[in-house]
């Protein structure tokens, strides 16, 4: 494809068309509110598919991007690396995903916010977890436990107060 002057946004962009389609055209949520609160936009399917139409959007937009190179200039070609920030994203939220039922979504999605926030410092400042100065620990944490408690409070009172979302509660023990 001689005419893609960025082949890992045309690459991302196929792969976004086709999660797109699985949230827009998949059975993966119950259709039904259970309680009958709420109304349409209660509905999580609706969610999932708006998003899904976001996401196709954004896809062709990254995908009509990715064209355009220029007589004489050089492509970029595909390449995929795999980062340990990467693998600890991808495991964070495989766990997220399965404490969230049990543990609930107050106590799940603080603890998530709080750890991605202190990874991404941590990586933003070209460190390790275990090459993080002591005196710096204290600022990450702090930083981490305000971001977190804010988004925390954004998502709670749009999705909680304004929508009348469900969320899942602590169930551990019941």
């Amino acid at each position: 494809m001689k005419c893609i002057k960025k082949m890992n946004d045309f690459v991302l962009g196929i792969l976004m068309i086709l999660l797109s389609a699985f949230l827009v055209f998949g059975k993966i949520t119950e259709t039904e509110v259970k309680t009958g609160q709420g109304g349409f936009l209660v509905r999580s399917d609706v969610w999932l598919r708006m998003m899904g139409v976001f996401l196709v959007i954004v896809a062709v937009i990254l995908i009509i991007r990715s064209f355009g190179k220029k007589e004489g200039e050089e492509a970029e070609g595909f390449h995929f690396y795999l980062d340990s920030t990467v693998v600890a994203v991808i495991v964070s939220l495989i766990v997220y995903a399965l404490a969230l039922p049990k543990v609930g979504f107050m106590i799940t999605t603080f603890l998530m916010c709080l750890y991605l926030v202190i990874l991404f410092s941590v990586k933003e400042q070209s460190l390790t977890f275990r090459t993080v100065p002591k005196a710096l620990w204290g600022k990450l944490l702090v930083k981490g436990v305000l971001s977190a408690a804010v988004m925390l409070a954004v998502f709670w009172f749009i999705f909680g107060k304004l929508l009348s979302v469900q969320f899942p509660t602590f169930s551990l023990f019941g």
